[in-house]
């Protein structure tokens, strides 16, 4: 046990940033050693979704799949992402028709607290299906494999459900992993999150933190102005406590506004905070061939884990609740 008192002001927990940077290359990486491209409706993907629902079976928690069809994904309400999903200039029949034929699978897991709360944390596991910001237009056609954007999140979640075996918090602790998300250009953007928030009850989730792209030691984490509006405490001690973790050049203070898996959880009224890398634009490797383990910082992602272990554990956090986000 640690001798930290828990009232001293500096972070009392460390986080294995090895052990999320594992788990992140080991979504990456299929059983033979090839890169795992997760590609909804491939076979790649679905391999991936077996490996990672191995990598939860964590002693305290249970493990849900979820799936979503890609015809109940066409027929949700998607809110500000059906900017993307319904219009016909993005959107042909044929793309619609392909993505009726998918199946989007959200991995759940939970571990039940004390009283009558539940905070969500979440990643999306997939990646996206074309490289189409990279430099060399030969290879737009290439699949991302997603090392920061999905896996390093997915990561940290994974470590996450392992240092909580020693925390008692008051409340009950959900973490999800997203599929889909990454389908702004295929016709199903945030279709796992999307799908989740409807099939919710009313109550089942009070509060939600995204994480996403949260392995590059040159991070920067923005103020996400839908998560500001939502739930501008927990902006806030992410913010205040990050200097304590050796993140202060990493959370400027930049404010930027971002579509990403938290948007349908606050437009169903829960607030819900996005922690992305966004503030010198997304990074330099985005939606490229780039985006592989060696972007990724066990540091980092360490540090990450231990901002989020620290934020859970403040008194601010859970006291009082937000309420619902209008």
């Amino acid at each position: 046990g640690s001798s930290t008192s828990s009232t001293s002001t500096g972070p009392a927990v460390g986080f294995d940033g090895a052990a999320a940077l594992n788990f992140a290359a080991d979504l990456v990486t299929a059983a033979d050693g090839s890169p795992a491209f997760r590609v909804p409706g491939t076979p790649a993907h679905r391999e991936a979704a077996q490996r990672l629902h191995g990598a939860m079976q964590v002693e305290g928690w249970t493990i849900a799949w979820q799936n979503v069809t890609g015809t109940e994904y066409l027929a949700l309400d998607k809110g500000e992402a059906s900017f993307f999903a319904d219009s016909p200039s993005y959107c042909s029949p044929a793309e619609r028709e392909r993505v009726a034929d998918l199946t989007f699978t959200n991995l759940v897991a939970t571990r039940a607290g004390p009283g009558d709360k539940t905070f969500a944390l979440g990643a999306h596991w997939e990646s996206k299906r074309n490289a189409t910001q990279d430099a060399d237009s030969a290879n737009w056609s290439q699949p991302v494999l997603g090392a920061n954007d999905g896996a390093s999140g997915v990561g940290v979640l994974l470590q996450l459900m392992r240092e909580l075996a020693s925390i008692e918090l008051p409340y009950t602790v959900q973490v999800v992993f997203f599929d889909g998300e990454d389908g702004f250009e295929d016709c199903h953007p945030l279709a796992g999150s999307l799908g989740f928030v409807d099939q919710l009850d009313d109550g089942e989730i009070d509060r939600m933190l995204l994480l996403d792209m949260v392995g590059d030691p040159d991070a920067r984490f923005i103020r996400e102005s839908h998560s500001v509006a939502c739930d501008p405490t927990l902006v806030d001690l992410l913010h205040a406590k990050a200097a304590a973790h050796g993140l202060a050049e990493n959370f400027p203070g930049t404010t930027r506004t971002v579509q990403d898996d938290h948007v349908p959880f606050n437009e169903a009224g829960i607030p819900a905070v996005d922690l992305i890398d966004f503030g010198r634009g997304f990074p330099p490797y985005w939606h490229t061939t780039h985006d592989t383990l060696e972007n990724l910082d066990a540091g980092t992602m360490g540090r990450v884990g231990g901002l989020v272990l620290d934020v859970m554990q403040d008194p601010g956090f859970s006291e009082p609740w937000p309420g619902p986000c209008r």
